[in-house]
């Protein structure tokens, strides 16, 4: 059964006879489209919007912040930015057109997932400089710190360089790999596919990195 986004659109209204009719397999489709392809797409959509509408006020010269902690605020927004759109291709794009899913993102995933993860880390880090910025400023404002280093740079710099470090090894899960439509045909036309790496099945890898995770 196909259960793209053109699909759905075109029989928006036998909605609750294709649900009558079909296994729990085709209901977890039809509710994941939903879900993933509309839900989801809405939300991020909102979210960046709203963090675009936040870069701008927070760069607004109107705006009476110190410049560090202005821009570490930039930061934070961002980095959520990045996480929203890559949310919205990892999981909308691919419910709303399976031309997407099947052609484009076996190309795009082994890079947006990783980058993705980066902009998780960058995002939980920067509300961490965010606090820390604050307490130094509030609580010792004398003391020098990495928010007095070009104005909120050096905090945001030590996000930058410490999200694409953590998860360097995130960008050699996953690859592109080419698979005959009939593998016994080899004049059959070649389809592209995401396949998991050797070391995303190595169990010593898996075990190290859920180890980080739970330590950072």
């Amino acid at each position: 059964m196909n259960v793209s986004g053109e699909v759905f659109v075109d029989n928006i209204s036998d909605f609750d006879n294709t649900t009558d009719n079909c296994d729990d397999d085709c209901k977890s489709k039809i509710w994941g489209f939903w879900i993933e392809g509309v839900a989801v797409p809405c939300i991020a959509l909102f979210g960046i919007f709203g963090n675009l509408a936040c870069v701008f006020v927070f760069n607004h010269k109107s705006v009476d912040l110190k410049p560090s902690f202005s821009n570490i605020l930039k930061c934070l927004s961002i980095y959520d930015m990045a996480l929203l759109m890559g949310v919205l291709i990892l999981y909308g794009f691919p419910n709303i057109s399976m031309t997407y899913k099947m052609s484009v993102a076996p190309y795009t995933t082994p890079i947006i997932l990783p980058l993705t993860q980066v902009a998780l880390t960058g995002s939980v880090y920067s509300v961490v400089v965010v606090a820390t910025e604050r307490y130094f400023n509030i609580c010792k404002p004398f003391h020098k710190n990495l928010g007095t280093v070009c104005e909120g740079f050096g905090y945001v710099s030590l996000v930058v360089i410490f999200s694409f470090i953590y998860n360097i090894t995130k960008f050699m899960e996953f690859e592109t790999v080419y698979e005959r439509e009939d593998p016994g045909d080899t004049n059959s036309t070649l389809i592209a596919k995401m396949k998991v790496t050797s070391l995303r099945r190595d169990p010593v890898y898996h075990t190290a990195y859920v180890v980080c995770n739970t330590i950072f």
